[in-house]
């Protein structure tokens, strides 16, 4: 559903999983990735050999508590499980952070969906929530004047919060995309909380 929903709704050039970064290839080591010109990232950022998909879940998490926390009471996160009224088994992916699948030992990535929900004006109030929050902890905020329906901010630690919003409903999914890291940290990863906890 991540990709699904920023291919269909975003403006291309604020889909954070399509931005045109050269990649590389599996160093010597097996710790890191070196740059290579023929691939192409998923992701704004280098791979970050530390990074693990279960550390990459957790700061997901993190981020998106302290998003909640900064909105209105009634207002909810909840796993994205639907999108304008269709059912989706894939509001978490994960996958690998080139757009050619096939190479060797390429990096991953984290993709999840979050639904957000409880305000009886989304189209007027979702998005200047966003922003507001998102502004006052200090992420990049990246928006394009041709599709006013697209907010993406950028934490200090490289994870992506893309909200998309629906022209019609205002019905509004943040997807999450984690710094890249080595397949060799894939795994570990618990069950996502169906409702992000503000605490």
């Amino acid at each position: 559903m991540a990709v699904f929903v920023l291919a269909t709704v975003l403006a291309p050039a604020l889909v954070s999983c399509a931005q045109s970064h050269r990649g590389g290839t599996e160093s010597a080591s097996g710790s890191g990735w070196t740059k290579m010109p023929e691939l192409t990232y998923l992701n704004d950022f280098p791979v970050e050999p530390q990074m693990t998909e279960q550390i990459a879940q957790a700061k997901t998490v993190e981020h998106l508590s302290e998003t909640i926390r900064g909105l209105p009471a009634e207002w909810t996160l909840t796993i994205g499980d639907h999108w304008q009224g269709e059912p989706s088994n894939h509001a978490r992916m994960l996958d690998k952070c080139t757009f050619e699948k096939e190479v060797p030992h390429a990096p991953y990535g984290l993709w999840i969906d979050y639904h957000l929900d409880g305000s009886n004006d989304p189209l007027a109030e979702y998005l200047p929530a966003l922003r507001s929050i998102w502004k006052s902890l200090g992420w990049t905020l990246t928006e394009n004047v041709a599709n006013p329906r697209v907010l993406k901010a950028t934490t200090p630690d490289h994870f992506a919060l893309t909200a998309a919003q629906t022209p019609g409903t205002g019905e509004t999914m943040i997807t999450t995309t984690s710094p890249c890291f080595p397949e060799t940290n894939r795994g570990g990863a618990g069950p996502l909380p169906g409702s992000i906890p503000r605490s």
